[in-house]
């Protein structure tokens, strides 16, 4: 297990160094509009960043099965020295370790940005970063074993298709929060139900996990 971890890192190294830096550019972004703008909107920024960071940093893991796929391995794991599930088991725990990792730094940034400019999160946020951090889950949860079968190019349009849409929700909610009258309403109602919708979430993304993971090895029989 350990040689298909340095394996798929030296695989995904150069795509790490263009992640990371596209965070340090999120980076710059952050403290550089954190000092005109308010909390509210230096939220939204971060609510978008929950959800790109990861996307960028878990690609890097799906990378590692298009080469596989390219390179024509895949047709040798039967010779390896483990389990053909032992190798898909391993795909999922890189994914989950780059995806636990983007929140990590997601965590950092927004700690660099208390110290250089006082910035508190609202209230909300954790609870919306877990709701964002969930759907994520589930994205990437169907994301492996669509590469496994499609290959990167359509898992890549997924991808952009999501982000897209992370950017178009995060701006239509800000740009229409002044507009509604009843989303304050609205808000309470989830903030409620917090318990609930959480416990939901948690069960939906076990589902997920164990559904993409049976889904995957059906996909390398």
């Amino acid at each position: 297990m350990k040689g298909l971890f340095l394996q798929d890192y030296y695989i995904m190294k150069k795509n790490l160094i263009i992640c990371f830096g596209a965070c340090i550019y999120f980076l710059a972004i952050l403290l550089v509009g954190s000092h005109t703008a308010n909390n509210s909107t230096i939220d939204m920024v971060m609510y978008c960043m929950c959800g790109i960071i990861p996307c960028f940093l878990t690609s890097c893991a799906c990378f590692t099965i298009n080469f596989d796929k390219a390179s024509k391995s895949t047709l040798y794991t039967c010779c390896y020295p483990i389990s053909l599930h032992k190798i898909i088991a391993e795909k999922y725990a890189l994914t989950y370790i780059l995806y636990i990792l983007s929140y990590l730094i997601v965590s950092l940034f927004a700690l660099i940005n208390y110290f250089i400019w006082g910035y508190i999160p609202g209230k909300n946020y954790l609870f919306v970063c877990f709701i964002i951090a969930s759907f994520i889950l589930l994205f990437i949860n169907f994301q492996i074993p669509i590469t496994m079968r499609f290959g990167q190019t359509v898992a890549s349009v997924l991808l952009i298709v999501l982000i897209i849409g992370i950017i178009i929700a995060g701006l239509a909610i800000l740009v229409r929060s002044n507009n509604l009258p009843d989303l304050p309403k609205l808000l309470n109602q989830i903030k409620n139900n917090k318990a609930i919708i959480a416990i939901i979430l948690l069960i939906i993304d076990s589902s997920s996990i164990a559904l993409s993971y049976m889904i995957a090895k059906g996909i390398n029989r």
